[in-house]
Protein backbone atom coordinates (compact mmCIF):
# COMPACT_ATOMS: atom_id res chain seq x y z
CA UNK A 1 0.00 0.00 0.00
CA UNK A 2 1.24 3.50 -1.01
CA UNK A 3 0.84 5.89 2.09
CA UNK A 4 2.55 9.17 0.92
CA UNK A 5 0.47 11.05 -0.87
CA UNK A 6 0.93 11.06 -4.85
CA UNK A 7 0.78 14.04 -7.19
CA UNK A 8 -2.37 14.48 -8.76
CA UNK A 9 -2.25 14.04 -12.32
CA UNK A 10 -3.93 17.54 -13.50
CA UNK A 11 -1.39 19.44 -11.43
CA UNK A 12 1.50 17.43 -11.39
CA UNK A 13 3.93 20.90 -10.55
CA UNK A 14 2.29 20.93 -7.39
CA UNK A 15 3.42 20.13 -4.34
CA UNK A 16 1.22 17.51 -3.16
CA UNK A 17 -1.20 18.31 -0.12
CA UNK A 18 0.24 16.39 2.80
CA UNK A 19 -1.83 16.95 6.03
CA UNK A 20 0.24 17.56 9.25
CA UNK A 21 -0.51 15.10 12.09
CA UNK A 22 -0.86 16.03 15.71
CA UNK A 23 -1.70 13.71 18.10
CA UNK A 24 -2.63 15.47 21.39
CA UNK A 25 -0.91 18.48 20.32
CA UNK A 26 2.20 17.05 19.73
CA UNK A 27 3.78 16.63 15.77
CA UNK A 28 4.34 12.98 15.19
CA UNK A 29 5.79 12.48 12.06
CA UNK A 30 5.86 8.34 12.08
CA UNK A 31 1.89 8.73 11.26
CA UNK A 32 0.13 9.43 7.79
CA UNK A 33 -3.92 10.42 6.91
CA UNK A 34 -4.86 8.56 4.42
CA UNK A 35 -8.37 10.29 3.89
CA UNK A 36 -11.07 12.14 5.74
CA UNK A 37 -15.00 11.78 4.91
CA UNK A 38 -16.85 14.65 5.85
CA UNK A 39 -20.95 14.19 6.24
CA UNK A 40 -23.72 14.97 8.09
CA UNK A 41 -25.23 14.25 11.07
CA UNK A 42 -25.27 12.01 13.63
CA UNK A 43 -21.93 10.31 12.08
CA UNK A 44 -20.41 14.04 10.87
CA UNK A 45 -17.03 12.42 9.29
CA UNK A 46 -14.76 9.57 9.02
CA UNK A 47 -10.93 9.32 8.85
CA UNK A 48 -7.98 7.13 8.62
CA UNK A 49 -4.67 7.38 10.02
CA UNK A 50 -1.77 4.62 9.17
CA UNK A 51 1.54 4.44 10.74
CA UNK A 52 4.34 4.87 8.23
CA UNK A 53 5.85 2.00 6.94
CA UNK A 54 9.37 1.66 8.10
CA UNK A 55 10.37 -2.14 8.51
CA UNK A 56 8.18 -2.27 12.02
CA UNK A 57 8.61 -5.79 13.14
CA UNK A 58 5.89 -6.81 15.37
CA UNK A 59 2.68 -5.49 16.66
CA UNK A 60 2.02 -2.98 14.70
CA UNK A 61 -0.92 -0.90 15.99
CA UNK A 62 1.41 -0.72 19.86
CA UNK A 63 2.28 2.78 17.48
CA UNK A 64 -1.25 4.09 17.04
CA UNK A 65 -2.41 6.83 19.21
CA UNK A 66 -4.64 4.87 22.04
CA UNK A 67 -8.09 5.27 21.68
CA UNK A 68 -10.07 8.29 22.66
CA UNK A 69 -6.34 10.71 21.70
CA UNK A 70 -7.11 13.51 20.16
CA UNK A 71 -6.02 14.04 16.63
CA UNK A 72 -5.35 16.89 14.60
CA UNK A 73 -5.15 17.06 10.49
CA UNK A 74 -4.34 20.03 9.32
CA UNK A 75 -3.88 20.77 5.96
CA UNK A 76 -2.02 24.35 5.41
CA UNK A 77 -1.39 24.66 1.77
CA UNK A 78 -3.85 25.32 -1.25
CA UNK A 79 -7.16 25.20 0.81
CA UNK A 80 -6.44 24.97 3.95
CA UNK A 81 -8.51 22.88 6.35
CA UNK A 82 -8.34 21.55 10.06
CA UNK A 83 -10.08 18.17 11.17
CA UNK A 84 -10.49 17.84 14.45
CA UNK A 85 -10.88 14.55 15.79
CA UNK A 86 -10.51 11.50 17.89
CA UNK A 87 -9.11 8.02 17.77
CA UNK A 88 -12.08 5.88 17.82
CA UNK A 89 -10.77 2.56 16.77
CA UNK A 90 -7.72 0.64 16.32
CA UNK A 91 -7.71 -1.92 13.05
CA UNK A 92 -4.60 -3.75 11.10
CA UNK A 93 -4.92 -4.67 7.55
CA UNK A 94 -2.68 -7.09 5.44
CA UNK A 95 -2.74 -7.09 1.89
CA UNK A 96 -0.39 -8.02 -0.95
CA UNK A 97 1.78 -4.37 0.19
CA UNK A 98 2.19 -5.75 3.48
CA UNK A 99 0.45 -5.31 7.14
CA UNK A 100 -0.79 -1.60 8.01
CA UNK A 101 -1.75 -0.87 11.42
CA UNK A 102 -4.87 1.90 10.93
CA UNK A 103 -6.31 4.37 13.44
CA UNK A 104 -10.32 5.26 12.43
CA UNK A 105 -10.94 8.76 13.37
CA UNK A 106 -13.93 10.27 14.48
CA UNK A 107 -15.15 14.11 14.54
CA UNK A 108 -14.54 15.14 18.08
CA UNK A 109 -17.83 16.90 18.38
CA UNK A 110 -19.17 13.47 19.11
CA UNK A 111 -17.84 13.45 22.59
CA UNK A 112 -20.11 16.06 23.47
CA UNK A 113 -23.56 14.72 21.76
CA UNK A 114 -22.83 11.15 24.14
CA UNK A 115 -25.01 12.61 27.13
CA UNK A 116 -27.77 11.44 28.33
CA UNK A 117 -30.60 14.02 28.56
CA UNK A 118 -33.04 13.65 31.90
CA UNK A 119 -35.01 16.60 34.00
CA UNK A 120 -35.82 19.66 33.52
CA UNK A 121 -35.10 23.47 34.30
CA UNK A 122 -38.52 24.94 35.39
CA UNK A 123 -39.53 28.67 36.08
CA UNK A 124 -41.18 29.53 39.56
CA UNK A 125 -44.28 31.47 40.05
CA UNK A 126 -41.35 33.68 42.30
CA UNK A 127 -39.16 33.71 39.33
CA UNK A 128 -36.74 31.16 40.80
CA UNK A 129 -35.39 28.39 38.27
CA UNK A 130 -36.13 24.90 39.75
CA UNK A 131 -33.92 21.92 38.20
CA UNK A 132 -36.05 19.30 38.19
CA UNK A 133 -33.46 16.83 37.81
CA UNK A 134 -35.73 13.48 37.38
CA UNK A 135 -38.70 15.05 35.82
CA UNK A 136 -39.26 13.50 32.07
CA UNK A 137 -37.94 16.00 29.46
CA UNK A 138 -40.99 16.73 27.17
CA UNK A 139 -42.34 19.64 25.27
CA UNK A 140 -45.64 20.62 24.78
CA UNK A 141 -47.38 17.30 25.69
CA UNK A 142 -49.15 18.91 28.99
CA UNK A 143 -49.92 22.44 30.13
CA UNK A 144 -46.46 22.12 32.83
CA UNK A 145 -44.69 21.22 29.76
CA UNK A 146 -45.00 24.47 27.98
CA UNK A 147 -42.45 27.65 27.38
CA UNK A 148 -41.88 30.57 29.36
CA UNK A 149 -42.98 34.11 27.86
CA UNK A 150 -39.13 35.19 28.43
CA UNK A 151 -36.00 34.14 28.03
CA UNK A 152 -33.96 33.13 31.63
CA UNK A 153 -30.31 32.69 32.65
CA UNK A 154 -29.53 29.07 32.37
CA UNK A 155 -25.69 28.83 30.76
CA UNK A 156 -27.09 31.39 28.37
CA UNK A 157 -30.21 32.75 27.68
CA UNK A 158 -33.09 30.37 27.13
CA UNK A 159 -36.59 29.62 28.07
CA UNK A 160 -37.33 27.39 30.59
CA UNK A 161 -40.43 25.18 31.20
CA UNK A 162 -43.46 27.07 32.51
CA UNK A 163 -46.92 26.10 33.62
CA UNK A 164 -48.16 29.66 34.55
CA UNK A 165 -51.34 31.06 32.51
CA UNK A 166 -48.84 33.34 30.69
CA UNK A 167 -46.80 30.12 29.17
CA UNK A 168 -46.86 29.47 25.64
CA UNK A 169 -46.06 26.18 23.52
CA UNK A 170 -42.12 25.34 22.26
CA UNK A 171 -41.43 26.55 19.02
CA UNK A 172 -38.07 24.40 17.63
CA UNK A 173 -36.02 27.32 17.77
CA UNK A 174 -36.31 27.93 21.53
CA UNK A 175 -36.59 24.46 22.11
CA UNK A 176 -33.03 23.39 20.57
CA UNK A 177 -31.48 27.07 22.28
CA UNK A 178 -32.71 25.30 25.72
CA UNK A 179 -30.75 22.20 24.71
CA UNK A 180 -27.58 24.59 24.10
CA UNK A 181 -28.27 26.09 27.74
CA UNK A 182 -28.17 22.70 30.05
CA UNK A 183 -24.77 21.44 30.61
CA UNK A 184 -24.92 18.72 28.69
CA UNK A 185 -24.08 21.23 25.87
CA UNK A 186 -20.92 22.96 27.88
CA UNK A 187 -18.51 21.84 25.57
CA UNK A 188 -20.37 22.95 22.37
CA UNK A 189 -20.18 25.77 19.84
CA UNK A 190 -24.01 25.98 19.57
CA UNK A 191 -25.57 28.86 17.07
CA UNK A 192 -26.94 32.18 19.22
CA UNK A 193 -30.78 31.93 20.12
CA UNK A 194 -31.21 34.75 17.82
CA UNK A 195 -29.72 32.23 14.90
CA UNK A 196 -31.76 29.49 15.88
CA UNK A 197 -35.52 31.69 15.94
CA UNK A 198 -34.56 32.90 12.20
CA UNK A 199 -34.47 29.41 11.59
CA UNK A 200 -36.98 27.63 13.58
CA UNK A 201 -38.56 30.59 15.64
CA UNK A 202 -41.74 30.53 14.37
CA UNK A 203 -42.49 26.35 13.53
CA UNK A 204 -44.20 25.13 16.77
CA UNK A 205 -42.82 21.97 18.12
CA UNK A 206 -44.99 18.95 18.11
CA UNK A 207 -44.80 17.05 21.25
CA UNK A 208 -42.41 15.58 21.90
CA UNK A 209 -40.69 13.49 24.66
CA UNK A 210 -36.84 13.68 24.89
CA UNK A 211 -35.98 11.48 28.20
CA UNK A 212 -33.38 9.16 28.10
CA UNK A 213 -32.12 9.61 24.49
CA UNK A 214 -29.02 11.21 23.70
CA UNK A 215 -27.51 14.74 23.00
CA UNK A 216 -27.04 14.37 19.30
CA UNK A 217 -30.36 12.05 19.07
CA UNK A 218 -32.37 14.93 20.97
CA UNK A 219 -31.38 17.67 18.33
CA UNK A 220 -31.49 15.03 15.16
CA UNK A 221 -35.48 15.36 16.23
CA UNK A 222 -35.68 18.80 17.03
CA UNK A 223 -34.14 19.78 13.82
CA UNK A 224 -35.98 17.11 11.62
CA UNK A 225 -39.35 18.82 12.97
CA UNK A 226 -38.24 22.34 10.93
CA UNK A 227 -36.49 19.82 7.83
CA UNK A 228 -32.98 21.52 9.37
CA UNK A 229 -30.14 19.77 8.52
CA UNK A 230 -26.80 19.60 11.31
CA UNK A 231 -23.54 19.77 10.48
CA UNK A 232 -20.07 19.58 13.06
CA UNK A 233 -17.35 21.29 12.71
CA UNK A 234 -14.80 20.68 15.29
CA UNK A 235 -16.47 21.45 18.55
CA UNK A 236 -19.34 23.99 16.03
CA UNK A 237 -22.83 22.28 15.43
CA UNK A 238 -23.88 24.49 12.23
CA UNK A 239 -27.82 24.25 11.12
CA UNK A 240 -28.96 24.95 7.62
CA UNK A 241 -31.84 23.86 4.73
CA UNK A 242 -30.35 21.30 2.50
CA UNK A 243 -29.89 23.28 -0.98
CA UNK A 244 -31.12 26.88 0.50
CA UNK A 245 -28.41 27.81 2.86
CA UNK A 246 -24.80 26.90 2.15
CA UNK A 247 -21.63 28.60 0.31
CA UNK A 248 -21.55 28.63 -3.05
CA UNK A 249 -18.58 26.32 -4.60
CA UNK A 250 -17.24 26.05 -8.49
CA UNK A 251 -16.98 23.09 -10.39
CA UNK A 252 -15.51 24.37 -13.57
CA UNK A 253 -14.68 21.94 -16.86
CA UNK A 254 -13.43 23.67 -19.79
CA UNK A 255 -15.02 22.59 -23.12
CA UNK A 256 -12.96 20.52 -25.94
CA UNK A 257 -10.75 21.10 -27.73
CA UNK A 258 -9.52 24.43 -25.40
CA UNK A 259 -5.59 24.99 -24.03
CA UNK A 260 -5.88 23.33 -20.76
CA UNK A 261 -5.49 25.96 -18.02
CA UNK A 262 -5.89 24.73 -14.62
CA UNK A 263 -6.99 27.82 -13.84
CA UNK A 264 -10.28 27.15 -15.63
CA UNK A 265 -10.57 23.36 -15.12
CA UNK A 266 -10.73 21.52 -11.49
CA UNK A 267 -13.27 19.02 -12.66
CA UNK A 268 -11.06 15.10 -13.36
CA UNK A 269 -14.47 12.83 -13.82
CA UNK A 270 -18.32 13.01 -13.07
CA UNK A 271 -21.04 11.27 -12.97
CA UNK A 272 -24.50 13.61 -12.91
CA UNK A 273 -28.08 11.88 -13.12
CA UNK A 274 -30.49 15.58 -13.69
CA UNK A 275 -34.04 15.02 -13.02
CA UNK A 276 -36.83 17.21 -15.08
CA UNK A 277 -39.44 18.75 -13.42
CA UNK A 278 -41.90 16.21 -13.58
CA UNK A 279 -46.01 17.55 -14.53
CA UNK A 280 -46.98 19.52 -11.58
CA UNK A 281 -48.80 17.44 -8.97
CA UNK A 282 -51.75 18.95 -7.45
CA UNK A 283 -51.22 19.41 -3.81
CA UNK A 284 -53.64 19.73 -0.81
CA UNK A 285 -52.25 21.65 2.19
CA UNK A 286 -54.17 20.42 5.26
CA UNK A 287 -54.19 22.25 8.92
CA UNK A 288 -56.04 21.73 11.89
CA UNK A 289 -59.64 22.14 12.46
CA UNK A 290 -61.30 25.51 11.84
CA UNK A 291 -62.36 26.13 15.50
CA UNK A 292 -65.16 28.75 16.53
CA UNK A 293 -66.08 30.20 20.07
CA UNK A 294 -69.86 30.63 20.94
CA UNK A 295 -71.83 30.73 24.14
CA UNK A 296 -73.52 27.20 24.30
CA UNK A 297 -76.55 26.87 26.82
CA UNK A 298 -76.90 23.41 28.60
CA UNK A 299 -79.22 20.44 29.31
CA UNK A 300 -79.03 19.56 33.01
CA UNK A 301 -77.99 15.67 32.57
CA UNK A 302 -79.73 14.41 35.57
CA UNK A 303 -82.76 12.28 36.81
CA UNK A 304 -84.99 14.33 39.04
CA UNK A 305 -84.71 13.74 42.80
CA UNK A 306 -87.57 15.16 44.78
CA UNK A 307 -85.96 14.16 48.02
CA UNK A 308 -82.76 15.06 47.41
CA UNK A 309 -80.90 16.98 50.19
CA UNK A 310 -78.48 19.71 50.32
CA UNK A 311 -75.98 17.78 51.99
CA UNK A 312 -76.38 14.95 49.55
CA UNK A 313 -74.68 17.06 46.79
CA UNK A 314 -71.65 17.77 49.43
CA UNK A 315 -69.08 15.61 48.05
CA UNK A 316 -67.39 15.18 51.83
CA UNK A 317 -70.64 14.51 53.42
CA UNK A 318 -73.04 12.71 50.88
CA UNK A 319 -73.37 8.96 51.37
CA UNK A 320 -72.85 6.98 48.00
CA UNK A 321 -71.40 9.93 46.63
CA UNK A 322 -70.58 7.97 43.08
CA UNK A 323 -74.20 6.95 42.44
CA UNK A 324 -75.03 10.85 43.13
CA UNK A 325 -72.11 12.27 42.00
CA UNK A 326 -73.72 13.77 38.55
CA UNK A 327 -77.00 15.08 40.85
CA UNK A 328 -77.08 19.03 39.99
CA UNK A 329 -73.41 18.96 38.69
CA UNK A 330 -73.68 17.26 35.21
CA UNK A 331 -74.65 19.48 31.95
CA UNK A 332 -73.85 18.78 28.43
CA UNK A 333 -74.84 20.32 25.04
CA UNK A 334 -76.02 16.59 23.88
CA UNK A 335 -74.58 17.54 20.32
CA UNK A 336 -74.37 14.32 19.21
CA UNK A 337 -78.15 13.33 20.35
CA UNK A 338 -77.05 10.62 22.35
CA UNK A 339 -79.24 11.58 25.09
CA UNK A 340 -82.72 10.87 23.49
CA UNK A 341 -84.63 12.34 27.06
CA UNK A 342 -82.92 15.85 26.06
CA UNK A 343 -83.08 18.01 22.98
CA UNK A 344 -80.40 17.36 20.57
CA UNK A 345 -77.94 20.23 19.88
CA UNK A 346 -77.34 21.06 16.30
CA UNK A 347 -74.02 22.32 15.69
CA UNK A 348 -74.77 23.56 11.84
CA UNK A 349 -76.29 26.54 13.60
CA UNK A 350 -73.14 27.58 14.77
CA UNK A 351 -71.62 27.74 11.80
CA UNK A 352 -71.46 26.14 8.41
CA UNK A 353 -68.34 24.08 8.80
CA UNK A 354 -70.23 21.48 11.20
CA UNK A 355 -72.01 19.37 8.98
CA UNK A 356 -71.70 15.93 11.26
CA UNK A 357 -73.69 15.27 14.48
CA UNK A 358 -70.86 13.94 16.37
CA UNK A 359 -69.37 14.28 19.95
CA UNK A 360 -66.88 17.27 20.11
CA UNK A 361 -64.78 18.60 23.08
CA UNK A 362 -64.95 22.03 24.90
CA UNK A 363 -61.99 24.07 24.57
CA UNK A 364 -60.96 27.17 26.09
CA UNK A 365 -62.19 30.74 24.47
CA UNK A 366 -60.42 32.18 22.18
CA UNK A 367 -60.87 35.56 23.35
CA UNK A 368 -57.75 36.85 25.46
CA UNK A 369 -58.45 38.86 28.73
CA UNK A 370 -57.20 41.96 29.03
CA UNK A 371 -54.46 40.91 31.50
CA UNK A 372 -53.04 38.48 29.05
CA UNK A 373 -54.04 35.46 30.76
CA UNK A 374 -55.03 32.44 29.61
CA UNK A 375 -58.45 31.93 29.09
CA UNK A 376 -60.57 29.59 30.59
CA UNK A 377 -63.66 27.83 30.53
CA UNK A 378 -66.49 30.71 31.45
CA UNK A 379 -69.33 28.95 33.27
CA UNK A 380 -72.82 31.00 34.25
CA UNK A 381 -75.80 30.26 35.39
CA UNK A 382 -78.98 31.98 36.55
CA UNK A 383 -81.75 30.44 39.01
CA UNK A 384 -84.54 32.49 36.45
CA UNK A 385 -85.03 32.60 32.88
CA UNK A 386 -85.64 36.58 33.86
CA UNK A 387 -82.22 36.68 35.97
CA UNK A 388 -78.85 38.03 34.87
CA UNK A 389 -76.51 35.77 34.23
CA UNK A 390 -73.60 35.11 36.95
CA UNK A 391 -70.32 33.70 36.59
CA UNK A 392 -70.07 29.94 39.06
CA UNK A 393 -67.55 30.82 41.29
CA UNK A 394 -66.18 27.64 41.35
CA UNK A 395 -64.28 24.50 39.77
CA UNK A 396 -65.46 23.35 36.34
CA UNK A 397 -64.20 20.33 34.79
CA UNK A 398 -64.85 19.48 30.85
CA UNK A 399 -65.59 16.15 29.80
CA UNK A 400 -62.45 15.05 27.48
CA UNK A 401 -65.06 12.57 25.62
CA UNK A 402 -67.87 15.22 24.30
CA UNK A 403 -69.00 18.97 25.10
CA UNK A 404 -69.91 18.52 28.96
CA UNK A 405 -69.10 19.76 31.97
CA UNK A 406 -68.53 18.96 36.11
CA UNK A 407 -69.16 21.45 38.76
CA UNK A 408 -66.03 20.06 40.99
CA UNK A 409 -66.69 21.98 44.33
CA UNK A 410 -66.97 20.06 47.48
CA UNK A 411 -69.86 21.99 47.78
CA UNK A 412 -72.42 23.80 45.71
CA UNK A 413 -73.58 27.66 45.57
CA UNK A 414 -76.91 27.87 47.70
CA UNK A 415 -78.87 29.87 45.21
CA UNK A 416 -77.63 27.44 42.65
CA UNK A 417 -78.47 24.06 44.46
CA UNK A 418 -82.29 26.00 45.55
CA UNK A 419 -82.78 26.74 41.66
CA UNK A 420 -81.13 23.65 39.99
CA UNK A 421 -82.95 21.31 42.43
CA UNK A 422 -86.28 22.92 41.67
CA UNK A 423 -85.39 22.52 38.12
CA UNK A 424 -85.50 26.18 37.23
CA UNK A 425 -81.41 27.03 36.87
CA UNK A 426 -79.35 27.45 33.52
CA UNK A 427 -76.51 27.17 32.91
CA UNK A 428 -74.43 28.34 30.07
CA UNK A 429 -70.70 28.22 28.87
CA UNK A 430 -68.75 30.73 26.71
CA UNK A 431 -66.11 27.88 24.46
CA UNK A 432 -64.47 27.06 21.42
CA UNK A 433 -65.30 23.38 19.42
CA UNK A 434 -63.79 22.18 16.47
CA UNK A 435 -65.64 22.29 13.14
CA UNK A 436 -65.62 19.59 10.70
CA UNK A 437 -64.48 21.51 8.36
CA UNK A 438 -60.15 21.68 8.52
CA UNK A 439 -57.63 24.98 7.32
CA UNK A 440 -56.61 23.89 3.66
CA UNK A 441 -54.97 24.96 0.83
CA UNK A 442 -55.83 23.08 -2.72
CA UNK A 443 -53.39 24.09 -5.99
CA UNK A 444 -54.22 22.91 -8.87
CA UNK A 445 -51.86 20.69 -10.81
CA UNK A 446 -52.03 18.02 -13.52
CA UNK A 447 -54.72 15.40 -12.89
CA UNK A 448 -52.06 12.55 -14.47
CA UNK A 449 -49.40 13.31 -11.88
CA UNK A 450 -49.56 11.87 -8.42
CA UNK A 451 -52.07 14.06 -5.60
CA UNK A 452 -49.18 15.07 -2.91
CA UNK A 453 -51.20 15.57 0.96
CA UNK A 454 -49.62 17.84 3.34
CA UNK A 455 -50.24 17.42 7.12
CA UNK A 456 -49.93 20.24 9.07
CA UNK A 457 -52.29 19.69 11.86
CA UNK A 458 -50.16 21.27 14.58
CA UNK A 459 -48.69 24.51 12.95
CA UNK A 460 -51.87 25.66 10.70
CA UNK A 461 -54.70 27.10 12.65
CA UNK A 462 -58.22 29.08 11.86
CA UNK A 463 -59.42 30.56 15.14
CA UNK A 464 -62.83 32.70 15.16
CA UNK A 465 -64.84 34.38 17.29
CA UNK A 466 -68.34 34.60 16.48
CA UNK A 467 -71.08 36.99 17.09
CA UNK A 468 -72.87 34.88 19.20
CA UNK A 469 -70.10 34.64 21.66
CA UNK A 470 -70.80 36.20 25.03
CA UNK A 471 -67.72 37.98 24.48
CA UNK A 472 -69.53 40.27 21.83
CA UNK A 473 -66.14 40.58 20.15
CA UNK A 474 -66.49 38.56 16.41
CA UNK A 475 -62.92 38.18 14.71
CA UNK A 476 -60.46 35.97 13.23
CA UNK A 477 -58.15 35.63 16.08
CA UNK A 478 -55.47 33.49 13.98
CA UNK A 479 -55.76 32.57 9.83
CA UNK A 480 -52.70 30.44 8.49
CA UNK A 481 -53.96 30.48 5.57
CA UNK A 482 -50.49 32.50 3.86
CA UNK A 483 -48.53 30.74 5.83
CA UNK A 484 -50.08 26.71 4.22
CA UNK A 485 -49.91 28.15 1.26
CA UNK A 486 -46.61 29.26 0.90
CA UNK A 487 -46.04 25.28 2.61
CA UNK A 488 -47.89 24.08 -0.79
CA UNK A 489 -46.42 26.53 -3.18
CA UNK A 490 -43.00 25.54 -1.92
CA UNK A 491 -44.24 21.79 -2.12
CA UNK A 492 -45.32 22.59 -5.21
CA UNK A 493 -42.19 23.72 -6.52
CA UNK A 494 -39.73 21.04 -5.02
CA UNK A 495 -41.97 17.61 -5.54
CA UNK A 496 -39.74 16.62 -8.11
CA UNK A 497 -36.75 13.69 -8.06
CA UNK A 498 -33.49 14.83 -7.10
CA UNK A 499 -30.43 15.44 -9.15
CA UNK A 500 -27.48 13.21 -8.15
CA UNK A 501 -23.68 14.13 -8.71
CA UNK A 502 -20.92 12.99 -8.26
CA UNK A 503 -18.20 14.97 -8.71
CA UNK A 504 -14.34 14.24 -8.99
CA UNK A 505 -12.09 16.98 -8.77
CA UNK A 506 -8.54 17.39 -10.25
CA UNK A 507 -7.01 18.03 -6.96
CA UNK A 508 -7.63 18.03 -3.37
CA UNK A 509 -9.41 20.34 -1.97
CA UNK A 510 -10.50 19.91 1.94
CA UNK A 511 -12.23 23.31 2.17
CA UNK A 512 -15.30 21.29 1.10
CA UNK A 513 -17.64 20.56 3.59
CA UNK A 514 -21.31 19.44 3.88
CA UNK A 515 -24.28 21.66 2.78
CA UNK A 516 -22.15 23.59 0.51
CA UNK A 517 -24.15 24.44 -2.98
CA UNK A 518 -22.50 23.64 -6.70
CA UNK A 519 -25.81 24.94 -8.90
CA UNK A 520 -23.90 24.21 -12.08
CA UNK A 521 -20.51 22.94 -14.13
CA UNK A 522 -18.94 26.02 -15.26
CA UNK A 523 -17.44 25.69 -19.02
CA UNK A 524 -19.99 23.69 -20.09
CA UNK A 525 -23.51 25.34 -19.22
CA UNK A 526 -24.61 22.20 -16.94
CA UNK A 527 -27.07 23.36 -14.43
CA UNK A 528 -27.08 20.63 -11.91
CA UNK A 529 -30.54 22.24 -10.58
CA UNK A 530 -34.01 20.68 -10.69
CA UNK A 531 -36.02 22.15 -8.06
CA UNK A 532 -37.04 25.65 -8.18
CA UNK A 533 -34.50 28.38 -6.04
CA UNK A 534 -32.48 25.43 -5.06
CA UNK A 535 -28.76 24.24 -6.12
CA UNK A 536 -27.46 20.66 -4.98
CA UNK A 537 -26.03 20.77 -1.64
CA UNK A 538 -22.86 18.51 -0.88
CA UNK A 539 -23.95 15.36 1.12
CA UNK A 540 -20.46 13.97 1.00
CA UNK A 541 -16.96 14.85 1.14
CA UNK A 542 -14.11 12.44 0.81
CA UNK A 543 -11.08 14.07 0.85
CA UNK A 544 -8.53 11.63 -0.30
CA UNK A 545 -4.99 12.08 0.74
CA UNK A 546 -3.00 9.33 -1.47
CA UNK A 547 -4.36 10.09 -3.92
CA UNK A 548 -4.80 13.50 -3.70
CA UNK A 549 -8.58 14.20 -4.82
CA UNK A 550 -11.56 15.46 -3.20
CA UNK A 551 -15.12 13.45 -4.32
CA UNK A 552 -18.02 15.33 -3.88
CA UNK A 553 -21.54 13.51 -3.70
CA UNK A 554 -24.40 15.94 -4.66
CA UNK A 555 -28.13 15.55 -4.26
CA UNK A 556 -30.68 18.32 -4.85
Amino acid sequence: MTLLPAFASSSSLAMPLVPRVYVNSQRRYDLVALEWTALGSPTFGRGELAVAPRGLWGDLTRFLPPIGSHVQLVCSMGNAATFETIVDEHSLRLDEDGETAIAILAPIITTALTSTLLGRHHLAADGRILHQRYASLAFNTTDETQCSTEPNALRHACCLFDSSDDSRPWSVGEALNYLFARDEAASLGTPSRGELLSLAGDIELAPTTLTGKTLSQAIESLAAQASLSIAGEGMTLRFYRPGLDGRYCRVELQPTGETFDPSQTNLARAAVTVSARPAQPSVYALGAPRRYESTFTLSAAWEDDSQLTYAQTVRSRGEQWEARRDLLRYWILNEDGADKSLPAFDCSTVHDDFTLSRMRQFHPPLFVPDDGSRPKLLVEYRAESTDEWTPYPGSVVASRERCAIRLDDDELPGDYFQAAASGTAELRITAAIDSDAVLSVHLEGDRNAPDVILQHKRNAHYDEILDSSKHHDPAIVRDDTPRLRQLAIAEAAHTTRPSRATLALATLDPAFRTGDLVPRIGGRGLSLSCRANRAPAVVRAHHDFVNQQTILELQG
